[in-house]
């Protein structure tokens, strides 16, 4: 079982939210071509390093492949994971890389997509606890399978992240409720 799918039934166990963000840098093809490819790695290390600076230590951050990367943040609605996505774009834009002869400034496009969890209603605590072992169980369960259910997750946050970039790139987008975007 992959870690996410582990973070995702965890999050429905207990009645937690769950969000992702998708993100990739925007024009990287250029860094490359323009600086060669050692300083497109030392790009995404970069990357790598404010991220980890920005997040909570029980996120998740991973290379998703080529310049896109993906957070995994237990606990958090999608509106709290935009304030995140935010808080690392204006970082990414404070810290430009060192490069021979200059800075180089990168911006990033985000998508983020959440599950719902049980937070916010008004249950009561045995209710809750029911709740979250029905979700769970249903996360589990060959009907809702936890890796069908994490595909779907990093599916909306990729249509959320095609519309930033499709709306002008350095930017973030959440997931609409049925897989669009906002």
């Amino acid at each position: 079982m992959s870690l996410g799918t582990s973070m995702l039934i965890e999050a429905a166990s207990a009645g937690e939210p769950l969000a992702v963000i998708l993100f990739d840098i925007d024009h990287f093809k250029r860094i490359n071509d323009t600086y060669g490819h050692d300083v497109g790695d030392q790009a995404l290390l970069h990357i790598a390093d404010l991220c980890r600076r920005a997040l909570r230590t029980e996120d998740l951050l991973a290379r998703y492949g080529g310049e896109e990367f993906v957070i995994a943040l237990p606990g958090l609605t999608a509106e709290r994971a935009e304030s995140a996505a935010h808080r690392i774009r204006r970082e990414l834009a404070a810290q430009p890389l060192d490069v021979p002869g200059g800075e180089l400034r990168m911006t990033a496009s985000f998508g983020i997509a959440a599950t719902a969890g049980l937070g916010g209603d008004a249950r009561s605590a045995a209710g809750l606890a029911e709740g979250a072992r029905a979700e769970a169980d249903a996360v589990e369960g060959a009907g809702a399978d936890a890796g069908t259910q994490l595909k779907r997750l990093l599916k909306q946050a990729d249509l959320a992240l095609y519309a930033a970039k499709q709306g002008g790139r350095d930017a973030v987008r959440l997931a609409a409720v049925g897989g669009a975007s906002a």
